[in-house]
């Protein structure tokens, strides 16, 4: 049996998956297209200040993803900070969360992309300060991975999958799974 990560193997073991051995193989990324020195690309082509503290997400905004926790927790954070969020992705919520991020608090502070062609996401995450993700749902994170390789240290919920990648507090921060200790992590 095949694992993508050690957090999943504990899972199958707990599930009672015990036919033989449970081999952990990791999911592996392009590296080569997603490398790069840190750009403005964001805040120019958004026109944002240089100074501009700039959030990335990536990926699937469904419910499995919690993004409305995402937002959620970047609502407590524009309060504190003029960060700004982008999200680069779509799904079966891309359409509440279109509405959601042009009322307030979100307004202006958090720009839907919506999808972008696989070989240019790289761009969203050289031109941003860090990536974000509240997923519960990862089993070894594609996006965590792409993220860090071009040095965006991702932000995370610690639950199987993006705590079997980041290390927190050394290539990101993991934060319990309650609003107060996410936003304070972002």
């Amino acid at each position: 049996v095949i694992a993508p990560a050690a957090g999943i193997k504990e899972i199958l073991q707990n599930y009672g998956v015990s036919a033989g051995k449970i081999t952990i193989i990791p999911n592996g990324i392009d590296t080569q297209l997603f490398s790069g020195q840190k750009t403005n690309f964001l805040k120019e082509k958004y026109q944002l200040p240089p100074d501009a503290v700039v959030a990335v997400y990536t990926g699937r905004l469904g419910r499995e993803k919690n993004s409305e926790f995402l937002l959620e927790a970047f609502a407590k954070v524009i309060k504190e900070t003029g960060a700004i969020l982008f999200l680069v992705g779509s799904g079966p919520l891309a359409g509440t969360i279109k509405t959601r991020v042009r009322k307030p608090p979100l307004a202006g502070r958090v720009i839907y992309v919506g999808p972008v062609p696989h070989p240019e996401i790289n761009q969203y995450y050289l031109g941003a300060d860090f990536f974000i993700t509240a997923s519960l749902t990862e089993v070894h994170p594609l996006v965590v991975l792409e993220a860090m390789a071009c040095g965006c240290p991702p932000v995370a919920i610690n639950a199987p999958g993006t705590g079997d990648i980041i290390t927190s507090e050394k290539d990101g921060l993991l934060a319990k799974n309650n609003l107060n200790d996410f936003s304070a992590a972002i």
